[in-house]
């Protein structure tokens, strides 16, 4: 809002574009006051807010003012007119200090952010982001042209599991120079690389999937919403489940889940209560029977696997131990292999 100008040593204003600023209030269709000829004096005017924003921007800079606006269109790189605001401000600064002095005081930057124009000597434009400065550097022996460059691959011996892993997960120390992992970067590193190399590298954190919002009655579960129930129930199992308690606790979540209308209404919901609780009690029992052999709870097991390029470096909690050995018991909603394609191929990430 207008008349709360505060002075700054510097004042940047980004996104001038035009069409964005001034800001546009449509009128809704029950606002007479927006009909012709019903304005009175007083009234307030959105564009005319923003215009008195913009003079006390300009007037609470005291040493910088920093205006930006996309200049190029992302589509076709055709030109793109700045605000009206800033256009009128260019048109002053021409007229009171010569021609052409709006223009040497604006500096327009390349597109992409990896443009070689912010490597090279004399070009006035300077970046800090040193990772760009490894693609766009060129031998000092002899140079290569852009294409050969392209065209060259990393062959396979080059480009190892193990050496893509370290280059999309920073890694969190060092060990006698080879980077140290945890077991959930890895298994997200498995799962999905791009959006490990996201969420590590760039740390940009990609949405989950999740389940639109049901616009219509729920006739089934399938897909996402079952894997979500399942999942959901078979980390919140107690601890001292026993066999003969199976049915009851079985009964008891999927009433819950009807209770909190997760499932279908009427006969619908009645069939998918009975097969969602046939699965729960199914794993269930089948989770009691690989715990039968293990009573007792194990101390935290060290994991420090060392690799020539990185190591593997954790600790496990929740291990069973019996006479048999250790058993490390993880209750999942989905499958640990795919078998859809005529060779199956394990999930390496739920494996681990």
């Amino acid at each position: 809002m207008p008349m709360r100008a505060i002075p700054f040593k510097a004042v940047c204003l980004l996104g001038m574009n035009d069409g964005d600023y001034p800001r546009r209030s449509p009128r809704a269709d029950f606002d007479l006051m927006g009909l012709p000829g019903m304005t009175r004096p007083g009234d307030r005017s959105r564009r005319d807010d923003d215009r008195q924003l913009m003079l006390e921007a300009l007037l609470s800079a005291r040493q910088v003012l920093y205006v930006s606006w996309s200049g190029r269109s992302v589509r076709n790189n055709s030109e793109q007119p700045p605000s009206v605001l800033v256009s009128q401000l260019r048109d002053e600064i021409d007229l009171l200090w010569g021609k052409d002095t709006a223009q040497g005081l604006t500096t327009v930057h390349p597109l992409q952010p990896f443009s070689r124009a912010y490597f090279e000597a004399g070009s006035g434009l300077l970046t800090y982001a040193k990772e760009w400065r490894a693609a766009q550097s060129v031998s000092s022996v002899g140079a290569v042209s852009d294409r050969e460059a392209l065209a060259e691959k990393p062959s396979r011996s080059e480009t190892t599991p193990a050496k893509a892993l370290i280059d999309l997960l920073p890694p969190l120390e060092s060990a006698n120079g080879v980077p140290v992992i945890t077991l959930t970067q890895l298994a997200r590193f498995l799962r999905k690389p791009v959006g490990a190399f996201f969420s590590e590298r760039l740390q940009v954190y990609l949405e989950a999937e999740r389940s639109e919002l049901q616009g219509e009655e729920l006739f089934g579960l399938g897909g996402l919403d079952l894997y979500q129930l399942l999942d959901h129930e078979l980390q919140h199992v107690p601890a001292h489940l026993r066999a003969e308690q199976l049915p009851a606790h079985a009964a008891r979540v999927v009433g819950q889940l009807r209770l909190a209308g997760a499932l279908p209404l009427a006969g619908v919901g009645t069939l998918e209560a009975q097969k969602l609780t046939h699965i729960l009690q199914t794993q269930l029992a089948a989770a009691l029977r690989e715990r039968a052999a293990y009573p007792q709870a194990a101390e935290r097991i060290v994991l420090d696997q060392v690799h020539p390029q990185v190591c593997l470096r954790d600790a496990l909690g929740g291990v069973l131990a019996g006479e048999a050995g250790q058993l490390l018991l993880s209750l999942r909603a989905n499958d640990v292999a795919d078998l859809q394609p005529k060779t199956p191929q394990a999930r390496p990430d739920k494996l681990i």
